[in-house]
This record gives C-alpha cells, structure tokens and sequence, in this order.
C-alpha cells in the first residue's frame, strides 16, 4: 500500500499530538493537586487569622473592662460591647474552617467555655463597678478567676495555632513537592517536543525538500530550453514520486514536440511567404477597384444632389403656394365675416338711430312738463305776495300766515330756479341727441360702403384663389416627377454605395489578410527561431 505524503506528514503531527496530550494531562494533573496544595495553605491561613482575631477581640474586651473599672466612665465600655458582638461571629467562622479536623473542633469547645467563663467574669466585674464601686470590682478581681479564664484562652488558642502552624509546614512542604513534579514534566515536554521537532524537520527535509530541489532543477532546466538533463531518479512512490516521473515523461514528450516542431516552423514559413506575395497583389487589384467605384459614386452623388435641390426648391414653390392658397381662403372667409358685421353694423346703427329719435321725442315732453312746473312756480309766487300782503293787513294776528306765506315763496324760487337748470340740462341734451343723429346717418352711409368694398375684395380673392391652385396642381407634377427622377438617383447612388461597400470590404479584408499573412510570416520565423533555441 502507498502511503503519501499527506498520511507521513498527518502520522508525524499525530504522533506529536499524541505527546503533547500525554504531557498535557500529566501537567494538569500535577497542577491540579498543586492548586489543591495551595488552596489549604491559604485555608491554613485563615484558621491562623481567625484564632488571631478571637485574641484581639478578647484583648479589646478585657482592655475594656480595665478601663471601665479604673475610671467608672460607661464609654470605656464601648470597645468591650463591640468585642462581645463580634466574638460570636469569630469563633463560628474558625469552627466552620476546622470542620475536617476532630482536635480543632474539641479544643474549639475547650476554648467557647473558657470565653465564656471570661465573660461572665467581666460581667460580674462590671455590675460591681456599677453598683458596689472600684472596691467592690477590686475585691472581685483578686479572686484570680478572670486571670485563669484568661490564661486558658491563650493556651487553647496557642495550641490551636500551633497544630495550624504545623499543618502548614506539611502543606507548604507537598506544594513544592508538587511544584518540582510540574517543573520536572514541563521541562522534559519541552525536550520531547524539540526532539520531535528535529525528527519532523529531518523527516521533511530528507522526503519533501531534496526531491522537490531535485524537480525544481529540472523544471528550471525545462524552462531555459534544455531538454537534455538526465531523467530524474525515483526513489519513492508518493506524490513527490509521482511529480518526478510525471516530470521524467513530460521532458521526453516536449524533447520529441521540439523536433517536430521544428519542421512545421520551416514548412510554415516557406508557405506564409507564398501566401503573402499572392495577398499583396489582390490587396492592389481591390484598393483600385475601390478607388474607381468611389469616383463613380461620388458623381452620382452629385448628380443626386442637383435632383433634391430641384425637387426641395418645387417643394419650397408648392408649399409656398399653398400657403397662399390657404391664405387666400382664410381672406374670402374674413371678407364674407367682414360683409357680415358691416350688415350687423349698419342694423345696430339704425337701431340706434330709431332710439336716439325717441329719446328727443322724450325730452321734448320733458320740455313741455318744466314749462308746466314753471307757471305753477309763478303762480304760486304770486299767490305768496298775495297771502303775504293779506298778513300784514291783519297785523298781529296774520304773523304766522305770514310766516306760511313766505315759505311757500321760498318753494315757488327753488321750484323756478329748477325748471330753469332742467331746461337748460334739456337743451344741452337736445344738442347731443341732434349731433348722434348726424353721427348714426354718417355711419349708416360708411357702413354701406365698407360693404361694397368688401365684396369687391371677396370677388378678386376667389380669382386669386383660382389662379393660385392651378399653380399649385402644376407644381405638385413638376415635384411627383423630379421625385421620381430622385428615386432612380438614389437607386443608383444605393447600388454604387453597396457595390463600393463591397469593395472597401474586399480592400479591407485583403489588408488583413496581408496583415494575418505578414503576422504568420513572422511568427514562422520566430517560432523557427524558438524552435532552435531547444537543444536536443
């Protein structure tokens, strides 16, 4: 069974992984029990920490008491409920820290009675103080119990720290045992997995690096043109193996294609030769066929051009003409609406002139009304005078006819003054409507003749408009027949242009032609020169 590169290799790195694994557990095992290690040195510490902190407690109580005894002042007490409060809380904690330890729980029992006979003590001694004086707490001080209780405090807690003290020389001592085993492991992983390194690095060098130089000089052999190395040794069954008789083959294969090669190019370049020389001379055959059918196009363009520049200016012509023809059409309607509004005109002026009499006939009434209103207005002056005078001769009694006859004066003054600005109003309007009168006549008469004029317009448009289609209808067959004659100008001007096309197309394709005949022609001979630079 072969086995390839890829399986080596994946067994190399397996066979690491394998190691590394292997001291992988064994450091994190012994790093394990080392964190256990030193987890209980720090446990150990803690027990320590709390047996100091019962004895500063109990320190700080007694100090306490002291003070109170000595001074009877109640705030030395403080210090002394603090440490009461606390030291529950202190021994509770060292207890739960020894659970695992059967000497440390009795002597923990041993030292709670010892605290609690102390603080009886101090109670007592206090209560003196408070109620029998310093004498009373001296008496109950010389009793020594208080001492005692004290005395046996300090032994239990020594013994206490002691056996923790010794407890931690044990585990201080299995921490740097555990120590040395995790350095003694990590140092020798290190060594193993250098030394592997150095087997991988030799494995490489020795089955992938020197065979693929080997392949590589050979490749760059193939690359600068020699074909004449000798053919490299097999001495493995791998991809490296493979690669090399891979290489081996190609090497003969592109030795015989350069021989080969090699007579193509000098049978290529003597054919591209030939080939060019029959090209060039087509090429100069269709550029002077081109070069004559554009003459000829050219003329017929010319000739085309004069033809729509005839048929664009009887376009130009007929259009104008019918322009004119419209025109004139749109002229003999605006003369038939002119005659039209001159017969409206002269009707509304006739109207007006039939109103205008009436109106005077009006304001002749109205003269004759004023002239009434006016001999009332006299009248009734005079029988004003008449009343007035009739006032006076009745004195006293005739004031306020008088007074009436007066008034009635006055009236008859206005009402005659009236009529006679009405009459004078009347005669002005009299005038106005005499001058209207001769207005309308006059308009009736120009009226009459801007009809006659109009309809002698209307008759020479309808002879203009006559003239001017006949010349319309000429034109348009004088245009029909030069579009025509356009027509089979273009026609023809088409088939030169498509014929010219043609040419140019022909000239076109023989350059490249030429072109793809000059670019074979040189790369037949750069390929003979290529083919050469082999060496065989």
């Amino acid at each position: 069974m072969r086995a390839s590169i890829g399986s080596k290799v994946l067994g190399l790195f397996a066979i690491v992984a394998l190691v590394g694994l292997a001291i992988f557990a064994s450091s994190f095992r012994t790093t394990s029990e080392l964190a256990g290690a030193s987890s209980w040195v720090t446990h150990t510490y803690k027990v320590i920490a709390a047996y100091d902190e019962v004895r500063s407690l109990v320190k700080d109580a007694e100090s306490s008491q002291r003070g109170y005894v000595i001074t009877g002042e109640e705030r030395f007490l403080e210090p002394y409920q603090a440490a009461r409060t606390k030291m529950n809380d202190a021994i509770a904690l060292v207890k739960k820290l020894t659970e695992d330890n059967p000497s440390q729980q009795k002597r923990l029992e041993l030292l709670k009675a010892a605290l609690d006979k102390k603080e009886e003590f101090m109670s007592q001694t206090i209560r003196a103080r408070r109620d029998g004086g310093f004498n009373a707490a001296r008496t109950a001080i010389l009793t020594d119990v208080g001492r005692t209780a004290m005395e046996q405090i300090k032994t239990y807690i020594s013994e206490g720290v002691e056996e923790e003290n010794a407890l931690l020389e044990k585990r201080d001592a299995t921490n740097a045992e555990y120590m040395a085993i995790t350095k003694g492991i990590l140092f020798g992983g290190v060594l193993i997995f250098i030394a592997m390194f150095a087997v991988t690095a030799l494995f490489v060098r020795k089955r992938i690096v020197r065979p693929l130089g080997e392949v590589m000089g050979l490749a760059n052999s193939i690359a600068s043109g020699d074909l004449r190395p000798t053919p490299l040794k097999i001495e493995s069954k791998d991809e490296i193996g493979e690669l090399a008789t891979i290489f081996n083959s190609m090497m003969h294969y592109l030795r015989s294609m350069a021989l080969q090669n090699a007579d193509i190019a000098r049978n290529l370049a003597t054919a591209a030769s030939e080939i060019l020389a029959a090209i060039q001379q087509q090429a100069a055959a269709a550029r002077e066929q081109a070069t004559a059918i554009q003459q000829t196009t050219t003329t017929m363009e010319e000739v085309g051009q004069s033809g729509a520049q005839v048929s664009e200016r009887g376009r130009q012509i007929s259009s104008s003409a019918e322009s004119t023809l419209v025109a004139a059409n749109a002229g003999i309607g605006a003369v038939q609406s002119t005659n039209v509004t001159m017969i409206n005109i002269r009707s509304q002026v006739e109207s007006v002139a039939e109103n205008i009499l009436n109106l005077s006939d009006r304001n002749q009434t109205i003269g004759e009304i004023i002239s009434s209103v006016n001999n009332i207005a006299e009248q009734s002056n005079l029988l004003a005078l008449n009343a007035a005078i009739e006032a006076s001769d009745a004195g006293e009694h005739g004031r306020r006819f008088a007074v009436v006859a007066n008034e009635m004066k006055n009236l008859a003054d206005q009402a005659k003054n009236a009529t006679v600005q009405v009459r004078s109003i009347l005669g002005e309007i009299q005038k106005g409507i005499n001058s209207s009168v001769m207005l309308t006549e006059e308009a009736v008469k120009r009226a009459e003749s801007g009809k006659q004029q109009a309809d002698l317009a209307e008759r020479t448009i309808i002879q203009l408009t006559g003239t001017t289609n006949d010349s319309v209808k000429t034109f348009q067959q004088i245009i029909g027949a030069t579009n025509q004659q356009q027509i089979g100008f273009e026609q023809i001007t088409q088939a030169l242009r498509a014929i010219r096309i043609g040419a140019e197309q022909t000239a076109a394709s023989t350059n490249q032609l030429e072109k793809a005949a000059l670019s074979l022609n040189g790369l037949g001979q750069q390929l003979q020169k290529n083919v050469e630079g082999y060496k065989t």
